[in-house]
């Protein structure tokens, strides 16, 4: 059995797809816990392993400071019936999106509101 589950930027509304979370290989023995990737939807190339760590981190970097979920597919699917959320779904889309980046540890710390803070002291 699996399940489809992605990250969800909640400030930029945006959606990138993480996959099938598995536990069993093209053999059916048994593996760690993992996302098998998917499919771009430009080229029908798989987006997997270290394909999908790279574009995974791109994503992230883009979001630092942004509050970020990972959610299952059925949950998408409940809050966004009208497709108002932006699903990138090819590998050049997410790219193409990847900014100038320069991490900060002290000028990212002081994007993140204060709400995270209160909540992770009670």
């Amino acid at each position: 059995m699996s399940h489809t589950y992605h990250f969800l930027c909640v400030d930029c509304q945006e959606v990138f797809d993480l996959g099938k979370a598995v536990n069993m290989d093209e053999n059916g023995r048994s593996i760690p816990w993992q996302f098998n990737g998917w499919m771009d939807q430009d080229n029908s190339e798989w987006i997997s392993k270290d394909s999908l760590w790279s574009l995974i981190q791109v994503w992230l970097l883009n979001h630092i400071g942004h509050e970020t979920r990972i959610v299952p597919e059925s949950y998408l699917d409940k809050i966004d019936s009208e497709g108002k959320l932006n699903y990138l779904d090819s590998r050049q889309e997410i790219l193409s999106k990847q900014t100038n980046i320069n991490p900060d540890d002290f000028s990212d710390a002081a994007l993140i509101p204060k709400k995270v803070e209160l909540k992770l002291s009670s």
